[in-house]
């Protein structure tokens, strides 16, 4: 993170907590943190994706719970679920949609164990919804 930088809440799954910061130049720092966990990151991209976009900042590995976990930021300003699957796992887990359209979403139990470590991770793929339950946004990591 940048040095004086301050953190806000952005968006939240029950233990896991997504903060985030954006500088005057435009860079955007993120931290996910889970008691003693944490996960930063920084984008010098901060644009904001399209309206039906959804873009994923940070997917962690599917070998240990903690980093089990995806953030990122739903284009459409109306979005207030997103709800992302694994390819090949039945399970799907939802959460809602924080300050500006970021999200931090714990992934199913499911996917644990089902990569070998060090690979990476599965694909997923996201769908946002509004308040009334119409897809707002969809997107497939590659």
């Amino acid at each position: 993170m940048p040095e004086g930088s301050k953190l806000r809440l952005w968006a939240r799954d029950g233990e896991l907590s997504l903060y985030g910061t954006v500088s005057s130049s435009g860079t955007s720092c993120t931290l996910a943190y889970r008691g003693v966990t944490q996960v930063a990151g920084c984008s010098r991209d901060s644009r904001r994706p399209g309206s039906g976009e959804i873009r994923f900042d940070s997917i962690g590995g599917a070998t240990e719970r903690e980093m089990n976990f995806a953030s990122g930021q739903v284009g459409a300003p109306d979005a207030n679920t997103i709800e992302i699957s694994a390819a090949g796992i039945p399970d799907a887990t939802e959460a809602s949609v924080g300050h500006d359209g970021w999200f931090i979403v714990q992934l199913p139990d499911s996917t644990l164990g089902s990569l070998e470590p060090g690979a990476p991770p599965p694909m997923l793929s996201a769908v946002a919804r509004n308040a009334a339950g119409t897809v707002v946004a969809r997107t497939t990591t590659p």
